[in-house]
C-alpha cells in the first residue's frame, strides 16, 4: 500500500506542487479516494478518484492522472 506522500511524489515529480494535488484521503476495504486539485494537468477541475490500495505509487497515480482528465 503506497503513502499518500508516495503518490503525490509520482503525480509531481519536480515537487513544485504545479501538477494534481491531493487534498482529502479515505479509504474503505481495498479503495483508496482522493479528491484532487487539477493543477496544470486538469486546470479549473477538482474530483474524487479511486484507486486500488494495493497497487504502488505509480500505478495509483496513473490511475489519478487518468480520472483527472477524463
Amino acid at each position: 500500500m503506497a503513502t499518500v506522500a508516495a503518490i503525490q511524489a509520482e503525480l509531481s515529480p519536480q515537487g513544485l506542487g504545479t501538477q494534481i494535488v491531493i487534498e482529502k484521503q479515505f479509504t474503505v476495504d481495498t479503495t483508496d479516494t482522493f479528491f484532487c486539485r487539477g493543477g496544470v494537468v486538469a486546470v479549473g477541475k477538482a474530483r474524487w478518484c479511486a484507486t486500488t490500495n494495493t497497487d504502488s505509487a505509480a500505478q495509483q497515480a496513473t490511475a489519478i492522472t487518468a480520472a483527472m482528465v477524463a
